[in-house]
């Protein structure tokens, strides 16, 4: 059981850093502002919910 929820959790992880490393280099190079307004609500999102919790 401790081995399959450390797999899946590798494996989000692994997929955030791809989509995250593709989303960056579109707004580098393609100044998609798509990509700009997602990576914004979520580094958004992410500090309200640090915010929150603390």
């Amino acid at each position: 059981m401790a081995g399959n929820f450390l797999a899946n959790l590798l494996s989000g992880a692994a997929w955030l850093l791809t989509h995250g490393v593709y989303g960056m280099l579109r707004v580098i190079y393609r100044r998609d502002v798509k990509w700009m307004a997602l990576f914004a609500a979520i580094i958004l999102g992410v500090v309200l919910l640090v915010r929150w919790a603390l």
